[in-house]
This record gives structure tokens, sequence and C-alpha cells, in this order.
């Protein structure tokens, strides 16, 4: 079920926003990017919905945050997290790999049954809110 941020969802999105995707280059490298943050501001404003995904049957949970601007009809993905294996409480409950690739980092699995439904509710939001275009940034590195 996906459903706009809720306070109740606070520790879910705290958590998982530890170790999601950020997918808007300048506001992660320029605005210092705290998904949390941003989820609470959109309780009280609007530029940053939060869309919060738990799963019924496997316990899976994930959010998508996107940023708005007013005078555009264009959005970005800010962030993206979701859990891998329906442990919200084990240690490595996030999709965030336990190898270590060439340059030291963990790479991101993307962990498709959370992320499809949670992308395809952003659209749907973003185009009742007559948006026409959703982009999302990826690292190149």
């Amino acid at each position: 079920m996906i459903r706009p941020f809720n306070l109740r969802d606070l520790p879910l999105v705290h958590r998982l926003s530890e170790v999601g995707v950020s997918l808007h280059t300048e506001s992660a490298l320029t605005k210092n990017l705290h998904p949390t943050r941003g989820a609470l501001f959109s309780l009280i404003g609007g530029d940053f919905p939060t869309y919060v995904w738990k799963s019924d049957k496997n316990g899976l949970a994930g959010f998508i945050q996107l940023c708005l601007d007013d005078d555009s009809v264009h959005a970005h993905i800010l962030y993206l997290s979701s859990t891998s294996d329906g442990s919200l409480s084990s240690e490595n409950g996030t999709a965030v790999s336990e190898t270590e690739g060439t340059n030291g980092q963990r790479p991101y699995q993307v962990n498709e049954n959370a992320w499809l439904p949670l992308l395809d509710q952003a659209v749907v939001e973003a185009g009742q809110r007559g948006i026409h275009s959703l982009v999302a940034e990826v690292d190149e590195v």
C-alpha cells in the first residue's frame, strides 16, 4: 500500500534514508539533502511530497521523495530507498550489498519489488499535479 508520508512513518523514513539513493545531483551536492527533513516539510508545505510503501505480504517497505517547483512543469526524484528482504529490524535489512566494490563502496542493489510500485505512484502523483516530466539523475561513477 502506497500512501503520502505521515508522522507514523518517521522512524521508517529515517532508517531507510541512511542507505537510500539520491537521484538529484544538485540537491545531494549543494543543499545537504536530508530525506527525513524533506518528509517533515511535506506535511506543511508541498515542495517535497514523500510517499511511503509497505507490502502487506512480505514486509517490504520503502519511500520515494520528489522535488516540485511551483513555476515548472518538471519535477525531480530526490530520494528513493527500500528494504531488501522484508526485514526492517535486521542489521542489513536494506538493499545495500554486503560485498564492497572496486572503490571500497558498497553498491546499491535495486529491489524491483519495492522500487517499481514507488515509481509508478510517483508518476501518477506527478501527473495529477500537472507535471509533464519526472527526472531521476544517476551517478556516473
